[in-house]
């Protein structure tokens, strides 16, 4: 379906293709794109007019090379068949929170944790997920995933006072390891609201504004996969060190909100006695990956309850090397990474270390091999 526009709203790293009909102006015509969006988007300062508020010049020009095409008309449909991705098996909410300080925020944290801290977000390849972000900040923030694109579903608004409120007391220090989301559906507002026409259709990048819940379907596997049938990456998208998703503005991304994640297999143990995934899921330290490693190695580790988690690395000695972990954590399946230092941030040498986790009553040790 054609529809006709005199502006759209782009946010930063989103990519857009126009197609438009010059042949009616004459050579040397001029037409300026220009930008009226405010920033920080919506509410910030307006643009200027002679700087920011100018994208890009263009000039109609006589004997156009068309590049050997001589049907040089838009066709009136574009082909836009975009397949169906089917049912999700997962929905994942995630908060977009800032973190006050004396003269406004001194930062903003993608679910509540900084980058560091341990994985929490380990779809299965082949999976379809819906990822459900609510922000709690008063920017629009442009969403961003890498190695999988998406199709935006929906936005809708929601309580934000209420919500922050049930959110600071479930999580009163923030950033944290782990962090306790309300109920988003106990505090919605009005309809959910589809996509603009513009936004239909495979993206990496969504608009996701304040005092709103974003919502988006993803399929962890190839784009062009047909609906219903799973098809592998051409490459070994499981092996470390992940992928990331975040806020594709620029200030933002390098100011903590940008988050690792990892596709692991349905089969994938790593480590574990039992599958990542088991519904009767146990208290259980995986074994590190790679093992022997150089710099970095992968540990996972799975919670059967809500418990203070402690993960420590330590030499032949019985000396604290590092604390990789130490917060509390719910039931689930995480992931954190060792990159070889110590708590001085030195590299240690070569050899054998152990690791251990405490998680209230549960203790358990496993050795591990760095090589240089």
């Amino acid at each position: 379906e054609s529809i006709e526009l005199d502006s759209v709203t782009i946010a930063p790293g989103e990519r857009y293709e126009y197609i438009v009909d010059f042949s009616q102006f004459a050579p040397g015509t001029e037409f300026l794109v220009l930008n009226d969006a405010r920033s920080p988007y919506p509410d910030g300062d307006p643009v200027d007019p002679n700087t920011t508020g100018q994208i890009m010049k263009v000039r109609v020009v006589a004997d156009a090379d068309h590049h050997g095409r001589t049907d040089k008309r838009i066709p009136d449909v574009l082909n836009d068949n975009i397949p169906e991705l089917g049912e999700a098996t997962k929905t994942r909410t995630l908060v977009f929170v800032e973190e006050e300080g004396p003269g406004g925020p001194l930062a903003m944290f993608l679910d509540g944790k900084r980058w560091g801290a341990p994985i929490s977000e380990l779809p299965e390849l082949g999976s379809t997920e819906i990822w459900e972000v609510v922000n709690m900040t008063v920017d629009t923030h442009p969403f961003h995933m890498h190695l999988v694109q998406f199709q935006a579903m929906n936005r809708q608004a929601f309580d934000a006072a209420a919500y922050e409120a049930a959110y600071f007391a479930n999580n009163p220090v923030i950033p944290a390891n782990v962090t306790v989301n309300p109920d988003i559906d106990d505090y919605l507002v009005g309809p959910a609201i589809a996509p603009d026409p513009t936004e239909m259709g495979w993206k990496d990048t969504f608009r996701m504004n304040p005092g709103e819940v974003s919502r988006v379907k993803v399929r962890f596997q190839p784009i062009d996969s047909p609906a219903g049938v799973f098809e592998d990456y051409s490459f070994d998208v499981t092996e470390g060190p992940g992928y990331v998703w975040h806020c594709h503005i620029l200030e933002h991304e390098d100011n903590e909100m940008m988050r690792p994640y990892k596709v692991v297999r349905p089969d994938d143990k790593r480590g574990f006695s039992g599958g990542a995934t088991d519904a009767e899921m146990t208290c259980e330290l995986g074994q590190n990956y790679p093992n022997p490693f150089n710099p970095t190695t992968e540990i996972r580790f799975r919670i059967a309850n809500n418990e203070i988690v402690k993960i420590r690395v330590f030499n032949t000695l019985g000396q604290v090397v590092r604390t990789l972990v130490d917060s509390p954590f719910e039931k689930g399946v995480y992931s954190v990474n060792w990159d070889g230092r110590n708590t001085a941030g030195m590299r240690v040498p070569s050899g054998t270390y152990f690791y251990q986790i405490n998680a209230g009553d549960f203790r358990q040790i496993k050795r591990m091999i760095l090589m240089k």
